[in-house]
């Protein structure tokens, strides 16, 4: 990491007397150490000397600063993350970070520790970068205030995971993983058919399974990585289905991430009764970089030695989808709210037919959504298609980056805030818009269950250019609030919508703990559920996860009658979509998940025709997409239950530009 930046020289004031200390950090906090032994009250504010800042060499150096600022000792915000120096990172966000810090933030790089701290009289703030393992300052420098959102707000998923990927999870299913390892080597009749035909030099049988295994797998891999391929296949080579239920088994192995998508792709051949593929061969052949990440993949996706195998062994994986959409229809159809599996435990006990749905099920991913409709509860959606001022915020709950030809792509915000809020933000950015209606649909009777594919008509998405519809009827056929006065935001409606609006996953709401995170019951969940729905606050819809599709995103503009036709030919005719719809019906916003080969007959050939009826389109291929949707409505629920009007993490990106210096 370059040169060893442990300590900061800083000055502190003692009884209101200047005293040369020394700064330095360690997991609770930044600690001060005096040059000289002084029995007196030390002030809670330092003088910072120099900033450490990356170098064009990739080094941590100290910088002095031509101007001491005066920073709080207790921070105001504290969390970990990983960090990277290696190679040229473009910014991911826009303004860009200050020196780039952000740009080194990376999934797999080191464990560091961010600590974030009050500058006196100033209205930035002060970051500092720690390794996690022996606290070397790595970076240490003013930021504006909108770059602690990228800190302060963790994506949906990393929050999600962190829960089934705690680090108490981690440990347990080590511990498990090891049992395997170190438990008798497979016999060489079950080697052989592991293997295939695949020439492994010198292989022989180890004293226990780790011994045996560990010949199979390419170095270039990461020993984590590598044992969680050898005892995926000290467990294929031994046993077919697992007998306990299968949300604890594979609850179990969640925090292995690369153990469990092996395993339920293993299990679900199993199930369709498909041969087991050369997995030998495939991880050998990606080690030498024979295998190309596929289409399918986002361009956010970090390459790894074994991240093309994975991609091939999921793609060749046979689809769960005709067990999850066969549920999926009939909850839709039914209207029928349930926040568990619909296949019990018990009934997986009874029969190997049922432990096989209940699993599909759970491999699908069937979560159940709610869709808020915003005026019910006091609220203002917002959408922002912008190249700048892309930072999280309070009141973002997910953003995306779309494909353009142009140097810097396209931005989408989704923005939810009181009317209060939504003044203010139109003053400084009038071209925000602000939303009329949208809605979310999962259209399960698209599914071809003989061809195990989705029928998708682009001939009858087409022909909506040439129809004519009223905001009105889409309210109608695809619901809409019916009340007249909003109503008081309630905190267990607020839980619940937290918990739904985008990960509910009828899996995970069988385990307490999970539960317990959320702060509610299972039986307070389904009521709120129940309740808002009676009062058409919420839309209900069921969905399993959508593998191998392609999210695209339209922007259309035109006619009022033409825009909403078109917006239905969408949530008709394609298998899942989120429209949003603006300015009376004329503006509108669809994301919809198509096969790629749909999608791009959609996106080379919808603008002109859409063009020959005079309505602008402008359609784009969703490269990266973070969702900020966890525990949001409680983010933004103040103590005495309004809603927060603070909006100046987002204005104060807009109002650029700051200098970038030293000072």
């Amino acid at each position: 990491m370059g040169h060893q930046v442990s300590c900061l020289p800083v000055q502190v004031l003692v009884e209101g007397r200047p005293e040369r200390a020394l700064l330095s950090y360690d997991t609770t906090g930044p600690q001060i150490l005096l040059e000289k032994k002084i029995d007196a009250n030390i002030e809670k504010v330092f003088r910072i000397e120099c900033d450490v800042l990356i170098d064009k060499g990739s080094k941590s150096v100290r910088v002095l600063r031509s101007q001491l600022l005066n920073i709080k000792l207790n921070p105001i915000l504290k969390t970990e993350k990983q960090y990277s120096v290696d190679g040229n990172r473009p910014e991911p966000l826009y303004p860009p970070s200050t020196k780039g810090w952000f740009s080194r933030i990376d999934r797999t790089g080191l464990n560091v520790i961010v600590f974030v701290h009050r500058i006196v009289d100033d209205f930035r703030l002060w970051l500092v970068i720690l390794s996690k393992s022996d606290f070397r300052v790595l970076e240490a420098h003013p930021i504006f205030p909108f770059e602690v959102g990228a800190l302060e707000f963790e994506e949906e998923f990393e929050e999600y995971s962190s829960f089934f990927a705690s680090k108490k999870s981690l440990i347990k299913a080590k511990k498990w993983m090891n049992s395997v390892l170190v438990s008798e080597s497979p016999t060489w009749e079950q080697l052989t058919k592991l293997i295939h035909d695949v020439h492994i030099p010198n292989l022989r049988l180890g004293k226990d399974a780790r011994n045996t295994m560990q010949q199979l797998i390419p170095e270039a891999y990461e020993d984590i990585v590598r044992e969680q391929i050898m005892a995926f296949f000290t467990l294929v080579s031994r046993w077919d289905i697992p007998r306990e239920d299968p949300v604890d088994y594979f609850n179990r192995i969640y925090p292995l991430d690369v153990l469990n998508t092996l395993l339920l792709g293993y299990v679900i051949r199993k199930f369709s009764d498909m041969d087991i593929p050369s997995y030998v061969r495939i991880i050998q052949r990606s080690s030498r970089h024979q295998l190309a990440l596929p289409s399918s993949a986002i361009r956010d996706e970090e390459w790894n030695p074994w991240t093309p195998a994975l991609f091939r062994i999921v793609e060749t994986t046979p689809s769960v989808f005709r067990k999850a959409i066969e549920c999926t229809a009939e909850l839709n159809r039914t209207k029928k709210i349930v926040v568990s599996l619909p296949i019990t435990r018990k009934e997986a006990s009874e029969s190997q037919e049922n432990w096989k749905n209940r699993f599909l099920l759970l491999a699908s991913g069937l979560r159940i959504r709610t869709h808020l409709r915003p005026q019910a509860l006091g609220l203002v959606g917002l959408i922002d298609v912008t190249r700048a001022h892309q930072w999280p915020h309070k009141h973002m709950k997910w953003s995306a980056s779309i494909a353009a030809q142009s140097y810097r792509e396209p931005h989408i915000q989704i923005m939810e805030m009181p009317p209060l809020a939504v003044d203010r933000v139109k003053k400084i950015r009038p071209n925000v818009i602000t939303l009329d209606w949208s809605a979310s649909i999962t259209n399960a009777n698209l599914y071809d269950f003989h061809e195990n594919s989705w029928r998708v008509s682009f001939k009858r998405i087409q022909n909506s250019l040439l129809g004519n519809q009223t905001l009105k009827k889409l309210e109608s056929e695809f619901g809409t609030w019916i009340g007249q006065k909003p109503y008081q935001p309630k905190r267990k409606w607020v839980k619940c919508l937290d918990a739904t609006a985008n990960l509910g996953y009828l899996a995970s709401f069988e385990q307490l703990e999970y539960l317990q995170k959320l702060g509610l019951t299972r039986e307070e969940l389904l009521d709120a559920i129940m309740e808002m729905k009676k009062k058409t606050v919420v839309d209900i819809s069921y969905t399993p996860v959508f593998r191998n599709h392609m999210t695209i995103a339209l922007i259309a503009q035109g006619r009022s009658g033409q825009i909403c036709s078109f917006v239905q030919g969408f949530l008709k005719h394609s298998p899942s979509a989120t429209v949003f719809v603006a300015r009376g019906g004329r503006w509108s916003l669809i994301m919809a998940r198509v096969p790629p080969s749909i999608a791009r007959q959609i996106m080379i050939e919808l603008p002109g025709k859409a063009a020959e009826q005079d309505l602008a389109l402008s359609c784009y291929r969703v490269v990266s997409y973070r969702s900020y949707s966890w525990r949001f409505y409680q983010r933004i629920l103040n103590e005495d239950d309004t809603w927060n009007d603070d909006v100046s993490a987002m204005l104060s990106q807009i109002r650029l530009p700051y200098p970038d210096n030293d000072d």
